[in-house]
């Protein structure tokens, strides 16, 4: 089967006979996690630290809706918000109904570490829902969805090692395999879940001197972006100026090994505060994209937004074509609800 593909009147997988949820957990809702004796809150950069280092083994929170449904055994997506996305899986061990419903569940340490660090984009779940997520949502008739779920985890790696080939560059989980802490800082991992929106796929090049650089592929682009210190002073210091040569190397230096790739080379410069004003002009206009994090968030530039606008390029493009060197739907295109993540039949 070809991956994400799904098959009219296929058995269901074991995964399937389960009861599925998109269970939110958002700030400030009542949910916590737990293990070692310690308790946290689901704000998600705490759950991401606790989840990467192995400190957290269980969850709970309120039911909004499902109580009647929701059983033992069922399998729980965690969904952090748009902003975040689908960040963890669990298994439900308990729920209860007094004084008000409420489920405990399980986690699952390698899909959890996995998604803390590489989720599934909020836009691209948002495409098979209707309206926000604020309560359990039930899989069942969302297949798409759940499919895509699956094969975020189990294929999306074979997808970007495929695509990055040519490059000769490890995949993003690879690096995270040898590199746990590779994601550590908030911006870096702001621009990862920044380029999977727009349906990139993710590497890592390493340099001699241990610098590493993310880089996001498909036919279209090659982005090479990273972190760079400081940033705040009027004019730019000897570290931004190496940082802008450094990134047009690696860019140019990996189009060349990629012989068959005729797209643009874009370079992406991450603050881990807002840059001088000036600084952020300089880059913008010589065609760089720009972004910090700001309140936990990520901010961009004001021309790196309207370069990538990820709501409608994402709702543009489709996980129906993950499994293809990222051709573009045409913009007017509209999949039908959830269709974006099973890709045709006949794909590789």
């Amino acid at each position: 089967m070809q991956e994400g593909t799904r098959v009219q009147g296929r058995a269901p997988s074991a995964a399937a006979s389960k009861g599925q949820w998109l269970y939110p957990i958002l700030e400030g809702r009542g949910r916590q996690f737990e293990g070692q004796g310690r308790k946290f809150g689901a704000e998600f950069a705490a759950y991401r630290r606790a989840v990467v280092a192995g400190r957290i083994s269980r969850g709970e929170g309120p039911l909004e809706a499902g109580f009647r449904s929701i059983r033992e055994g069922d399998v729980l997506w965690l969904y952090a918000g748009d902003a975040f996305g689908v960040v963890g899986r669990g298994t439900v061990r308990n729920v209860t109904g007094r004084p008000r419903p409420r489920v405990s569940f399980t986690l699952d340490k390698a899909a959890c570490r996995l998604l803390a660090q590489d989720p599934l984009p909020g836009n691209l779940a948002r495409r098979s829902t209707s309206g926000s997520v604020q309560a359990p949502i039930s899989l069942v008739e969302l297949p798409d969805l759940l499919e895509g779920l699956e094969w975020w985890i189990e294929h999306l790696d074979d997808r970007d090692e495929r695509r990055l080939r040519m490059l000769g560059v490890p995949s993003l989980r690879q690096s995270m395999a040898r590199h746990p802490s590779l994601l550590q800082d908030a911006g870096l991992g702001a621009l990862t879940r920044t380029l999977r929106a727009l349906d990139l796929a993710l590497g890592v090049v390493t340099e001699p001197a241990g610098a590493r650089y993310v880089v996001g592929l498909d036919n279209r682009v090659l982005v090479v972006g990273g972190l760079v210190g400081g940033g705040q002073a009027s004019v730019p210091t000897p570290a931004v100026l190496k940082a802008v040569g450094t990134f047009a190397w690696c860019g140019w230096s990996l189009k060349q090994r990629a012989h068959d790739f005729e797209g643009e080379v874009h370079n992406w410069f991450v603050f881990k505060r807002a840059p001088n004003a000036e600084l952020l002009r300089f880059l913008e206009d010589a065609g760089h994209s720009v972004s910090w994090v700001q309140g936990g968030q990520i901010d961009l530039g004001p021309r790196t937004r309207l370069r990538w606008p990820l709501p409608q390029r994402a709702a543009a493009r489709s996980l129906r074509q993950n499994s293809t060197a990222g051709a573009p739907i045409p913009p007017t295109t509209t999949p039908r609800r959830g269709s974006y993540l099973a890709p045709p039949a006949g794909t590789s």
